[in-house]
């Protein structure tokens, strides 16, 4: 969907589980799409997504449970071929726009998370934490954001617990100063 004037994703939006890719907006077209807020459980009845982006540049909100998935489908493993795929860029994003449950609820689903053109200054432990140990191959990438360019003492938490490597193919955390060796 692009440029269709919606101006958020309401609560329980999808509700169809054959639904496996779910796109608004274009990241190379980041004027088109308003989307402001992407509401309650907004994907909650679709098991079987695969790839979700969102793109906008004045989404500025993220509510709780927002990703939740009610169930992992019953094709979907947990093979790193069947992780789910959520990318999310804005440059109204900041580290408060996400609700604290915002990033849970993913029903041990692993899941890459690619946040990208935010205004992310920090990743909220209380926020972040949760999302990476909801599956030990959960992957969280905040390249071109702000955070990428320094490491504010409130995301120092991640680099003891999620960025232990100097190669960075083991690590879960990508993108962020807090990660450089």
């Amino acid at each position: 969907m692009e440029n269709d004037k919606l101006k958020s994703i309401p609560d329980y939006a999808f509700n169809n589980s054959q639904l496996r890719y779910i796109w608004f907006g274009a990241h190379f077209k980041q004027t088109s799409q308003p989307i402001e807020y992407i509401g309650k459980y907004s994907f909650y009845h679709a098991p079987n997504l695969t790839s979700l982006r969102i793109f906008s540049p004045v989404l500025a909100k993220i509510g709780k449970y927002s990703l939740a998935m009610n169930r992992t489908s019953r094709t979907v493993n947990d093979d790193l071929g069947q992780m789910l795929y959520i990318d999310i860029g804005g440059s109204m994003l900041d580290s408060s726009s996400f609700e604290s449950t915002s990033l849970t609820r993913f029903r041990n689903r692993s899941t890459f998370l690619r946040l990208y053109n935010t205004s992310i200054d920090y990743l909220n432990e209380n926020v972040f934490q949760p999302f990476l140990e909801s599956n030990p191959s959960s992957l969280l990438d905040v390249q071109d954001s702000n955070i990428s360019r320094s490491c504010d003492s409130r995301s120092l938490w991640i680099k003891s617990e999620y960025c232990i490597n100097s190669d960075s193919r083991e690590n879960r955390v990508y993108g962020t100063a807090c990660c450089s060796f």
